[in-house]
């Protein structure tokens, strides 16, 4: 934690070989799952325990368990991508500094800063940095925060929410803090109206299709990092198929 997070941001993208300015679908967050857990971190990724119990991603975003034989990162998939995204850095950022740790309202904040513990801080400067270098904002042209559809083109570019981009360049100086709350209420008025058009949308997927394919959930859930292990553990006979 003593270290720059722009250095710990780096080693994190060179470890698992992505670039942020250049990746190669328009799904961030499966990018950075496949390549984590093929340097051996297990990620798991649900919103419920079971089917009446679902966890509130107000409550619990993520957590992170350092171990050094089993690295473990849960998310809440309660969330749309975006902010899940910033949760799996940000988690990342506890296993790299071997801090195990339960987060919660995890994207950045620019009010109570004090409030925070050092390590979330800490944390939440590494992911911001991982996922939107500066580099990014240098490519961007000079209406970039003209409006708020400039914003949310460019944020949804590097798989992040029209809100961390925008804390992201207020402390990069890049946008001014007036700019910055105009901007901010115009996004969170448009954001509530996707959540609208997105709920929608899965009424409509479900009524077509009966909800999503149960395997592809428990896949989800246990990660395929840990699924490929234990059928190669069955596999090898390790272990027997009721265990």
């Amino acid at each position: 934690i003593k270290d720059n997070p722009i250095l710990v941001a780096n080693d994190i993208l060179a470890t698992l070989n992505i670039n942020p300015l250049n990746y190669k679908s328009n799904n961030p967050i499966i990018e950075w799952i496949d390549k984590a857990e093929s340097n051996g971190i297990f990620i798991s990724r649900t919103s419920f325990i079971h089917s009446r119990l679902k966890l509130d991603s107000n409550e619990i975003q993520g957590f992170a368990i350092a171990d050094n034989f089993a690295p473990f990162i849960f998310i809440n998939s309660g969330d749309w991508n975006a902010p899940q995204l910033f949760t799996l850095v940000h988690e990342l950022s506890h296993l790299w500094i071997a801090e195990s740790g339960i987060s919660n309202v995890i994207e950045p904040s620019i009010k109570n800063v004090a409030d925070y513990n050092p390590v979330e801080l800490f944390c939440n400067e590494v992911a911001a940095n991982a996922l939107m270098p500066k580099e990014f904002f240098n490519s961007l042209g000079s209406k970039a925060f003209d409006n708020v559809n400039e914003v949310f083109k460019n944020a949804k570019t590097i798989g992040v929410s029209s809100f961390a981009l925008l804390v992201r360049a207020l402390n990069l100086n890049i946008i001014s803090l007036s700019t910055y709350k105009q901007l901010k209420q115009l996004a969170d008025i448009e954001f509530h109206e996707f959540l609208k058009r997105e709920e929608a949308k899965k009424i409509k997927q479900k009524e077509k299709t009966g909800g999503p394919n149960y395997f592809l959930l428990q896949l989800n859930r246990n990660g395929r990092l840990f699924t490929q292990t234990v059928l190669d553990a069955f596999r090898g006979g390790v272990i027997e198929p009721s265990m």
